[in-house]
């Protein structure tokens, strides 16, 4: 599935919409979001309906996605 994008401020930052908690463990869609977060001066939003119901855990998987994360709290 294709996301749609959405222009934060010009050029810095971009939003993926419609994006579900499956998206973000899968390879391709991890790929082209990184792309967009490099492109766009580092600055990603992903809005999706059941986005609110990831763990914590699956959320620091999907932020390690971008590079390590320094610090891990629970």
């Amino acid at each position: 599935m294709t996301h749609p994008t959405v222009s934060l401020n010009g050029n810095f930052g971009v939003a993926l919409e419609q994006v579900s908690p499956d998206d973000l463990g899968d390879p391709v869609f991890r790929a082209r979001a990184y792309d967009l977060w490099f492109a766009h001066g580092g600055l990603l939003a992903v809005r999706g309906e059941r986005l609110a119901d990831i763990s914590p855990t699956k959320l620091m998987e999907w932020a390690e996605n971008f590079g390590a994360v320094e610090q891990k709290t629970q």
